[in-house]
């Protein structure tokens, strides 16, 4: 992973590169019984969120983000071959986004103001506490956006068509903070 690079002038906050190894989309058809989303869960090392916008794991990591669909980040391909025997027989759709998407990590005093410049979000505290994830815009560009537990700051997950614009964007939001 590559060192934070600050973006300047707002030394409060430090945006980095955040890599991963794999990034998917995981849809399930309607009717999907609890016994294959355990088993779908175990394939993965964890139990599926269950609750809108709630994340759970590290690696992987699982985001929900829409009824029956979740967001997998760095599933081995272990993981990923258990998966495929645990949906089979079950109308699914797994899509490989693991070129097609950026992940950056926002930390730092100022991470929500930053975000908040451009993302009609309510980031607090209590509105979004460790654990949870949404899908919103940040100056028009779709994101997602991961708080994880125990760790500082925001993952911001972007279209690799839209990362440079995204980039160009919070680093003249960081300005307005400065």
């Amino acid at each position: 992973m590559a060192d934070p690079r600050p973006i300047a002038p707002a030394p409060r906050v430090t945006v980095a590169p955040l890599p991963h190894a794999a990034f998917g989309v995981l849809r399930l058809g309607r009717g999907v019984d609890p016994e294959t989303l355990a088993a779908i869960g175990a394939a993965l090392g964890l139990a599926l969120p269950q609750v809108a916008n709630r994340a759970v794991g590290r690696t992987p990591r699982v985001l929900w983000t829409a009824p029956l669909e979740w967001t997998l980040i760095d599933a081995s391909p272990a993981q990923l071959a258990a998966l495929e025997s645990a949906c089979a027989g079950v109308l699914s759709h797994y899509a490989d986004l693991t070129g097609g998407r950026v992940g950056l990590r926002i930390v730092g005093e100022d991470a929500r103001n930053l975000i908040a410049t451009e993302c009609p979000l309510d980031l607090s505290a209590p509105a979004f506490p460790p654990g949870c994830c949404a899908q919103s815009l940040f100056a028009g560009v779709p994101i997602l956006i991961d708080r994880p537990d125990g760790e500082d700051g925001l993952r911001l997950y972007v279209d690799v068509s839209l990362a440079d614009h995204l980039t160009a964007w919070l680093a003249a939001a960081a300005e307005g903070l400065a």
